[in-house]
C-alpha cells in the first residue's frame, strides 16, 4: 500500500483526494516463449487515472538505463518529493 499521486495522471473533473492504493501482485512474464515479447501483469484494489501507464513509462525508463532503479522510492515518497515530475506515459 502507498500513495501513487506521482504515479498517475490527475484528472481536473475529479476531486480525489485519497491517492493510496493496495498493490496485490505486480509482475513480468515472458509470453509464448517469444523472445523479447512480455506482459507486465498487476493487481490491486483500484487503480488512478493512467496509473498503470505512469508506472510502466518508468520501468521502461529504468530498464533502458535513462533513469536509476533508486526513482522508484523516490516517486513513492511523496513528503519528500512534493512536485510530480512530469514524465511521458507508456503508449496503451
Amino acid at each position: 500500500t502507498h500513495d501513487f499521486r506521482h504515479f498517475c495522471r490527475k484528472d481536473p473533473s475529479k476531486n480525489i483526494q485519497n491517492f493510496e492504493r493496495t498493490i496485490y501482485s505486480a509482475s513480468i512474464n515472458q509470453v509464448d516463449d517469444r523472445e523479447n515479447f512480455f506482459e507486465f501483469e498487476i493487481h490491486g484494489s483500484a487503480f488512478l487515472y493512467h496509473q498503470v501507464r505512469c508506472i510502466m513509462a518508468i520501468l521502461f525508463l529504468v530498464g533502458s538505463g535513462k533513469e536509476p532503479p533508486e526513482v522508484i522510492d523516490i516517486l513513492l515518497d511523496v513528503e519528500k518529493l512534493t512536485v510530480t515530475p512530469r514524465y511521458d506515459m507508456a503508449s496503451e
